[in-house]
C-alpha cells in the first residue's frame, strides 16, 4: 500500500491555504501601520517591497528560461558520441 502524504488529505490543504491566506492579509496590514525609515522616495510606496519582489522574481525566471537556457542546453544525443 502507498503512503500517503500530509497534503493528500483535502482537509490540510485547506488548512494550509487558510493560514497562507490570514498571514498574507496580516503582511499587508502591517505594511500599511507600520512607519518604514526610507532612504528613497520610492520607498514609501504602499506594497513596494512585495512589488520589486515579485517583478524581481518574475524578471530572474524570462533571463534563466530565454537567455541563459539557450547558452547550456546541448543537444539530446550529446553525451551519446
Amino acid at each position: 500500500m502507498e503512503k500517503k502524504g500530509i497534503f493528500d488529505n483535502p482537509r490540510n490543504l485547506k488548512i494550509l491555504l487558510a493560514a497562507l491566506y490570514i498571514l498574507c492579509f496580516v503582511s499587508f496590514a502591517a505594511e500599511l501601520l507600520i512607519h518604514k525609515h526610507t532612504y528613497f522616495d520610492w520607498e514609501k510606496w504602499p506594497l513596494f517591497y512585495g512589488s520589486y519582489g515579485f517583478i524581481s522574481c518574475v524578471m530572474l525566471v524570462l533571463v534563466a528560461k530565454y537567455i541563459v537556457r539557450p547558452l547550456i542546453m546541448r543537444d539530446e544525443d550529446f553525451y551519446d558520441r
